[in-house]
């Protein structure tokens, strides 16, 4: 039940998809086609509610949202599709390319290795979230390996505040909607000593 929705859910509207030049949307690849085709339900609800009953007796993450929309007080249907698409994406590819490619950097760079290990041996055989929270180093790590090798590849869409905002020498009005591409950004060296290090 909750991977016929999570199919029916990521694909539709996703980052890639939006992102397809357009002609490549006009090539007879099979791969694109059902992509494309995956998308043409987006805005539809039916995925969540199709299995709504079933999937509240198996007490899943998505239990207390849908029982609480079923009483209408919670969330609506479309917030729920855009709650599981989060939890999909955000919860599971990304957590596990950057902790690969965290690993990775850390194994092709021995000097980085000696000295995170060197920082995490101080750390007792029974330790707690803020005793990890104090290692400088391994937040250097994680936040060079965010930068280097961020798995949101698309832009990131942000709303300007209320009363807009100045950006290079421009005014933003308010409830513009704006991106960055990270990629880029994180590559510029007027911002980042050495970026590709």
């Amino acid at each position: 039940m909750i991977q016929d929705i999570q199919t029916e859910l990521l694909l539709p509207n996703s980052e890639f998809v939006q992102h397809l030049p357009f002609y490549l949307k006009l090539l007879p690849s099979s791969i694109i086609s059902w992509l494309l085709r995956s998308s043409s339900g987006t805005s539809n609800p039916e995925a969540v509610s199709r299995d709504k009953l079933k999937i509240t007796k198996q007490h899943t993450l998505l239990t207390k949202a849908l029982v609480a929309n079923e009483e209408g007080v919670g969330l609506s249907d479309e917030i729920i599709i855009k709650e599981c698409k989060a939890f999909i994406v955000a919860g599971t590819d990304t957590t596990a390319v950057t902790t690969s490619y965290l690993i990775w950097a850390v194994l092709k760079h021995p000097k980085v290795k000696a000295r995170l290990q060197e920082e995490l041996d101080c750390l007792s055989t029974i330790f707690s979230i803020t005793d990890v929270q104090s290692l400088k180093y391994l937040h250097c790590v994680i936040n060079e390996t965010l930068r280097l090798y961020g798995a949101v590849l698309s832009s990131l869409r942000r709303t300007t505040p209320r009363g807009g905002r100045e950006l290079g020498g421009y005014f933003i009005p308010e409830k513009t909607t704006v991106e960055t591409q990270a990629f880029t950004l994180h590559r510029n060296p007027e911002i980042f000593e050495g970026p590709e290090k």
